[in-house]
């Protein structure tokens, strides 16, 4: 995955095996680069599952992190148990 959205990374995409997560503020920008990004999967023969895809939503839980309109940031639910 991280060799096929090679050029998204760190730009708009995070990548964890099959996991992707899409961010940027404006909608408009999100939309060209989810297009061209499930573009990019299916010229190399991958997909999406239609039933674990979350579009705009306010705020997405991703491998213990919390992405919001805030930027990204460690779960708060993470933060108390590394904190007790």
């Amino acid at each position: 995955m991280n060799e096929v959205l090679r050029p998204f990374l760190r730009r708009c995409v995070l990548v964890f095996f099959n996991n992707i997560l899409i961010y940027n503020a404006p909608w408009s920008e999100r939309l060209q680069q989810t297009r061209a990004m499930l573009e990019t999967l299916r010229a190399n023969q991958l997909s999406v599952k239609r039933s674990k895809c979350g579009f705009r939503s306010d705020s997405t839980a991703y491998l213990g992190h919390e992405r919001s309109a805030h930027g990204l940031a460690m779960d708060s639910s993470k933060e108390d148990a590394v904190s007790s």
